[in-house]
């Protein structure tokens, strides 16, 4: 599960002396600027039993078989007139139909008593062609610049964090788009994707975890969690030119109107992160069969018992000048690492620009590169150590 989407939070664990319980408070400001890395277990089955609630709990991720490097999600603080309030921003895709799906910019605020998603913004148009779905190449589904303006903020926590805490949040949201399916009729024809979401947690346990991170293998323990329990309940409904959609259109498409679709997830929190430590996707309430699991290893060096990868080799990696100044980019590489060097460049909705090797420690940029800000991985040997956002 990439996500889409799924966010929480840093700051300072406290212990009460009398029960060693956890409680999680909120993040400084800084904690907005952070990048996560994310591994997701190819053997994800294993560990179905830890949605059993525990207090004073050793769970044991280290087992984890990764079957590839993860992948990154970077957070901005990009200021938006729209919303003022907004202390950072990233690039979330949302699924339509099937494996049709938008992306938007979602703005999150956070303080002191929660953090909670405001709002998105769909900065620039986009077309999904409908061909293979429809049998028509000129069909196609639009989803064009908006604001996308939810009914109250979606809070994704409430803090302080202890065992027992519990909390449910409800919004609406609804999305613009134009679709065109000539066999209907329909040309360019507005609709609007009305989605009612709720969320609720509750704390149900609380210990320690051990894991191993995706990229570097390092192995982590006795890191302090609160384990919790998210019910995710999605109701969508879909209107073109102000009514319900035709119930035809929406069985080509597979969509169902003002049907809620649930999703489950056991998560493991610690402090100092605005995502989950780890998360299990499970396919019904029952909590048995799991889908998919995420594991991050962000900021956990005061917990590392063993690793094969120089920690240093990331802080030794500057990339100049910045903003860029014109198409090329100088990358001072640490001299004591061996192996082929590579970089990948993205634009903010996640759309590769270019990539290739660095030679002489030098990146040349296409001609068409043009001005905004962008996401540069550099990798050795495949493995990723640096991620820098680079301005033009």
């Amino acid at each position: 599960m990439k996500k889409n989407i799924y966010l929480t939070i840093i700051g300072l664990f406290a212990f009460t002396a009398s029960s060693a319980q956890i409680t999680i408070t909120a993040p400084p400001a800084s904690a907005a600027n952070y990048n996560d890395t994310f591994g997701q277990p190819s053997n994800f089955a294993d560990f179905k039993a830890y949605a059993d609630a525990k207090t004073n709990a050793k769970w044991d991720f280290s087992i984890a078989q990764y079957p590839d490097n993860g992948y990154h999600s970077l957070r901005t603080t990009l200021s938006s007139t729209n919303y003022p309030t907004s202390k950072f921003n990233f690039i979330a895709t949302y699924t339509f139909a099937g494996a049709l799906g938008y992306s938007a910019l979602q703005h999150y605020d956070m303080s002191s008593a929660s953090i909670a998603s405001i709002g998105e913004e769909v900065t620039v148009e986009q077309v999904l062609p409908l061909g293979s779905i429809t049998g028509n190449a000129n069909d196609e589904l639009v989803f064009p610049v908006q604001n996308v303006v939810y009914s109250e903020p979606q809070i994704d926590r409430k803090y302080p964090v202890t065992i027992g805490s519990s909390f449910t949040s409800t919004n609406t949201k609804n999305t613009k788009f134009n679709l065109t399916v000539t066999a209907y009729g329909l040309n360019n024809t507005p609709g609007v994707r009305k989605s009612v979401r709720t969320v609720k947690d509750t704390v149900i346990g609380w210990g320690t975890v051990k894991i191993k991170g995706a990229f570097y293998k390092r192995i982590y323990d006795n890191v302090p969690v609160l384990q919790v329990r998210r019910t995710v309940t999605v109701t969508d409904s879909f209107f073109l030119n102000g009514s319900p959609a035709p119930q035809q259109l929406l069985d080509a498409f597979g969509l169902k109107q003002g049907v809620p679709e649930n999703f489950y997830y056991i998560d493991f929190i610690n402090q100092g992160e605005l995502d989950e430590l780890i998360r299990i996707d499970f396919d019904k309430s029952a909590f048995v069969t799991v889908k998919e699991v995420e594991i991050q290893e962000n900021r956990l060096e005061q917990y590392i018992i063993t690793g094969l990868t120089d920690l240093s080799v990331q802080n030794a990696i500057n990339v100049y000048p910045n903003p860029i100044a014109g198409n090329t980019i100088t990358v001072d590489l640490p001299t004591n690492q061996s192996g082929s060097w590579t970089y990948k460049l993205k634009d903010i909705l996640g759309r590769e620009v270019s990539k290739g090797a660095i030679n002489t420690n030098t990146i040349s940029l296409p001609n068409e590169f043009t001005n905004g800000t962008y996401i540069l991985t550099i990798s050795n040997n495949n493995n990723v150590v640096s991620i820098n956002k680079v301005i033009k």
